[in-house]
């Protein structure tokens, strides 16, 4: 039998801690912050060209994707694991190339998760 893909998620949805608006400011913003990035419903995919069968979810830090951030863009806390938090955040209101042209984002592309769904355990 094949093994049930979230069925396993280590993720702490940590309810107590979504509606606390001061918390989710200074989490996101602390280096164990760790942000998964999308773009019209696509997160950001890492393609290692040593290894490009193996795809992984980039793992962002703030600091890094604060200037593309925009006051209108979407947040979503995710959870906690082991002392991390993560995060995800739709830029789709930003031009796609603005994104992909991003040092950072070397080797990385914008990808549907369909048919990837062992992607998202969390790990950096």
């Amino acid at each position: 039998m094949k093994s049930i893909t979230f069925a396993s998620n280590p993720i702490d949805r940590s309810s107590k801690l979504r509606s606390d608006l001061k918390w989710q400011n200074e989490a996101l913003k602390s280096n164990k912050s760790k942000i998964m990035v999308f773009f019209n419903d696509k997160p950001l995919i890492k393609i290692d060209p040593q290894n490009p069968s193996n795809p992984k979810i980039f793992w962002s830090k703030y600091d890094d994707i604060e200037h593309l951030i925009k006051k209108e863009s979407l947040t979503l806390f995710l959870g906690i694991i082991e002392d991390n938090f993560y995060y995800a955040i739709d830029l789709s209101d930003l031009n796609v190339d603005q994104i992909l042209l991003e040092p950072l984002f070397l080797n990385s592309k914008f990808i549907s998760l369909k048919n990837y769904t062992y992607l998202f355990r969390p790990m950096m």
